[in-house]
């Protein structure tokens, strides 16, 4: 569990005309690499259900959408929650924090659930990206593509329980 991130802890580490605003600062955190899931864990993505991150996404919807579909998916099963890889600087920081945003909040819910007598189901996350079909291919991008596997049985148990 991470504790709010303030904004003195951001500009401690930020470069010095950055300017911290609002409370919408967070934390990347990683486990030990020998931790992590390999993309080969993604069976077959096309069969998968995908979650679409464009520049009007919210951050609320999105990781209300995404802690809806880990609640029911097969303890096999997963999500992709994507994002395009063009496009200017602004929007494509946009696009991946509101990624980040919402899966980061959808995490916290099933970690830290405010009432303890609702289910919750933790997730992994698996990111890759995948190349553009073909260089020469137009209109082809890049995509960034985060597997979302749930962990535990279909529809969560007690946090109680966990």
């Amino acid at each position: 569990m991470h504790p709010r991130i303030e904004p003195q802890e951001v500009q401690a580490h930020a470069r010095a005309d950055f300017r911290v605003e609002g409370l919408h600062n967070y934390r990347l955190s990683l486990s030990a690499e020998s931790d992590w899931l390999s993309w080969s864990h993604v069976a077959n993505p096309a069969h998968s259900d995908r979650l679409q991150v464009g520049n009007k996404t919210q951050v609320m919807p999105l990781a209300k959408a995404v802690a809806a579909r880990v609640k029911e998916l097969p303890e096999s099963g997963f999500v992709l929650v994507e994002t395009s890889l063009q496009g200017g600087a602004s929007a494509l920081y946009l696009r991946t924090s509101h990624l980040a945003q919402s899966l980061a909040r959808a995490h916290s819910w099933q970690a830290r659930p405010v009432d303890l007598t609702r289910p919750t189901r933790q997730f992994l996350c698996v990111a890759s990206i995948s190349p553009a079909a073909a260089a020469s291919e137009e209109g082809a991008q890049s995509i960034l593509q985060i597997a979302v596997f749930p962990e535990g049985p279909k529809f969560g148990r007690l946090p109680s329980s966990v």
